[in-house]
């Protein structure tokens, strides 16, 4: 079977230019884009939404963010606040009343509530054009989700996805055409996220400053497979090798809710209590990238991980599971490794290799820093990103 073809998807290595600004013509307003996500709450997608709402005004937009909740901790990174719309409910009514009022020439949804709402509440204003997103290459949606999501499938002018197997997975499972697809991988702030002393972070976390620390930055869901990293610790414990774990994710509280995976309870199964440092998302987050001696990522699926991108450009090498996402950003061997994904074993051998070999460690931080700052920094998505809009606005 022949593989799918994107034909807006830009190769990782090609150059991105500058488009032209989409409303550049004397007397025309900038054109308006607002983006629709569940909430600015400490995520992948929330994150880039952020990014796109800071730097796409240099590109002729106007752009907006709808929350469909009041939810939204990222808020404080909004250059321009009073363009942030939070809503309450996750009603597709309350943001038609907003899409009446600010009538953009565009609506991009984020995650799935987000573009459902973004193309109920398009029909409040006519010619509203509609772009779906695809984050990850897989979801366990349920039946009535699906089914809603195919109702509404028709509003989309197109969908944007952070990698290809996004891009492949999701036009297959909804049966679109898979020339309707656009390629954005995500962006990193480079500035933001670089190399530097971890020293002082380390004093006020209690870590040494001779112990390895193996860091991994995810949500405590299934999917991104914590336990996995537990196991391969624990067995390298059992070896002797000495090192620590730092985990930023879920915060404690909701863990002990019970209301996402019990990654304590598998700490605790294995004995790890002193060995695992447990910390809650932070705002100062890329001053904690840099005590690690290296990262792990061992999801089960992943889309373009924001985590790989900000670990690379702060110069920490990522021991990344098998699986699409990861492998289109670490295949090359550009700063990382990849591993079979929930081989505990195999990790444990890869970690203890890389601890052993401090010049392969020196190498990769520099191919780490170099990755990000030659394909993944934000000016290059947010070009690509200005690039698919103008495109998507000039066809309709």
């Amino acid at each position: 079977m022949k593989t799918p073809q994107y034909p807006n998807a830009a190769n990782r290595h090609a150059t991105v230019t500058d488009p032209t600004p989409i409303s550049a013509s004397p007397g025309n307003p900038p054109a308006r884009v607002l983006l629709v996500i569940s909430d600015l709450g400490y995520g992948g997608a929330e994150a880039q939404v952020v990014a796109l709402a800071n730097g796409l005004g240099a590109f002729g937009l106007d752009v907006h963010v709808a929350t469909l909740s009041t939810h939204i901790p990222l808020a404080e990174r909004l250059d321009v606040r009073a363009r942030l719309h939070p809503l309450t409910g996750r009603s597709p009514l309350a943001l038609a009343r907003l899409v009446r009022q600010l009538r953009p020439a565009l609506l991009h949804g984020f995650l799935l509530d987000g573009e459902i709402a973004a193309a109920l509440a398009s029909l409040a204003v006519r010619g509203t054009v509609v772009l779906g997103s695809e984050r990850s290459t897989h979801h366990d949606y349920r039946a009535w989700q699906r089914l809603l999501y195919r109702c509404v499938r028709g509003r989309f002018a197109g969908w944007v996805a952070n990698s290809d197997a996004g891009a492949r997975w999701h036009a297959t499972a909804f049966r679109n055409d898979p020339a309707r697809y656009h390629v954005v991988r995500n962006g990193v702030d480079t500035q933001r996220f670089s190399p530097g002393s971890g020293a002082n972070v380390r004093v006020e976390l209690g870590l040494d400053a001779h112990t390895p620390v193996i860091g991994m930055f995810a949500s405590w869901k299934p999917a991104k497979n914590h336990a996995v990293l537990l196991h391969a610790v624990a067995a390298l414990k059992r070896r002797g090798v000495r090192l620590r774990v730092l985990l930023v994710g879920a915060p404690v509280a909701r863990a002990a809710r019970g209301s996402i995976d019990p990654v304590s309870g598998v700490i605790a199964t294995l004995g790890l209590g002193e060995d695992v440092c447990v910390l809650p998302p932070r705002a100062d987050v890329e001053r904690l990238y840099r005590v690690c001696t290296l990262t792990v990522l061992p999801s089960a699926w992943e889309g373009t991980p924001n985590v790989v991108l900000e670990s690379l450009a702060c110069g920490v090498p990522v021991l990344g599971s098998d699986v699409p996402g990861n492998r289109e950003l670490l295949a090359s061997g550009e700063g990382g490794e990849l591993f079979d994904a929930g081989d505990a074993p195999q990790l444990a051998n890869r970690i203890e290799a890389l601890l052993g070999d401090p010049s392969r460690l020196a190498a990769l931080r520099i191919a780490a820093r170099q990755n990000a700052e030659t394909h993944h920094a934000l000016p290059r998505m947010l070009a690509a990103m200005a690039t698919v809009y103008q495109a998507t606005l000039h066809a309709t």
